[in-house]
């Protein structure tokens, strides 16, 4: 595929190389392989607008996958499990751009993510955040998450640590 070279100042025929290359995300250096397009005359390394976005997708895979957080699929099986990203974004008191850039590929902060993983993994914690701005959905949307609340069983008057303490209580009469 020809391209514009710098160096050369015309049209070159070029590549598509793999390098091991460090780059930055979160102030921590990611050693990853990237796909580079150099020019076959010179060697220069040429602007590819489309292997620069997947390097930077295979780079932060990487830092996902090194500290264990959410991928953005996760991120959006989460959101549709309870609906709208704007329901969501309510419930957790974000905007919903935030929600749009997680499920784009963006990396959560580590409150965020956190927040995230009890989200996916504890049922009580939907029904705490219910309670905390449930006031501020549409009543549809409202409606909805009760229905989902009254699903799991969770009982509404207890707090995620209640909740807990009751469910484990059996192990610990033994």
């Amino acid at each position: 595929m020809e391209k514009y070279c710098d160096i050369c100042q015309c049209e070159q025929e070029t590549q598509v190389i793999s390098k091991k290359e460090s780059l930055p995300v979160r102030g921590e250096e990611i050693e990853t392989v990237s796909d580079v397009r150099v020019c076959l005359f010179c060697g220069n390394e040429l602007f590819d607008e489309e292997l620069d976005t997947k390097n930077l997708e295979r780079v932060y895979r990487a830092y996902r996958s090194k500290h264990n957080l959410l991928s953005p699929l996760e991120i959006r099986e989460i959101r549709k499990s309870i609906g709208s990203g704007r329901t969501v974004a309510t419930l957790l008191g974000w905007s919903q751009a935030t929600i749009v850039r997680y499920e784009g590929g963006a990396i959560p902060s580590p409150s965020h993510h956190e927040q995230l993983l009890r989200l996916k993994n504890d049922p009580s914690y939907l029904k705490y955040l219910f309670n905390l701005n449930g006031d501020k959905l549409k009543d549809r949307e409202r409606d909805r998450i009760r229905v989902m609340i009254e699903k799991e069983d969770v009982p509404v008057e207890l707090s995620p640590i209640d909740f807990l303490s009751k469910l484990f209580a059996p192990f610990y009469d033994k």
